[in-house]
């Protein structure tokens, strides 16, 4: 995603407000998610959850990068450090589809 529109409320506390103030400020953000997989493929059911799929773990990689609008200050995430708890990917069933 590239400079998409968000709003900057500056706290979490402004964000979740009634009437924020300061107003908050228009701004962009763009982020890139690389999942890189390699995990060979597993296969889970859970009648408890009610859900069953075909999932590959592996590691993946996040960019990202806000800027309030009118601002030259452009802020990063830094790629040294990052760790993702799990990334995955697969097909599910579940509802009345889960078998």
């Amino acid at each position: 995603m590239t400079n998409y529109a968000v709003p900057d409320f500056g706290n979490f506390f402004n964000a979740v407000a009634r009437h924020p103030n300061p107003p908050p400020k228009p701004s962009r953000v763009s982020f890139d998610v690389r999942w890189h997989g390699g995990a060979p493929p597993v296969d889970i059911r859970d009648p408890t959850f009610g859900f069953m799929g075909t999932f590959v773990d592996g590691p993946a990689t996040i960019s990202f990068t806000a800027k309030n609008d009118g601002s030259t200050v452009v802020y990063r995430s830094l790629a040294a450090g990052q760790k993702a708890l799990y990334a995955g990917a697969g097909r599910e069933r579940n509802g009345i589809f889960f078998v």
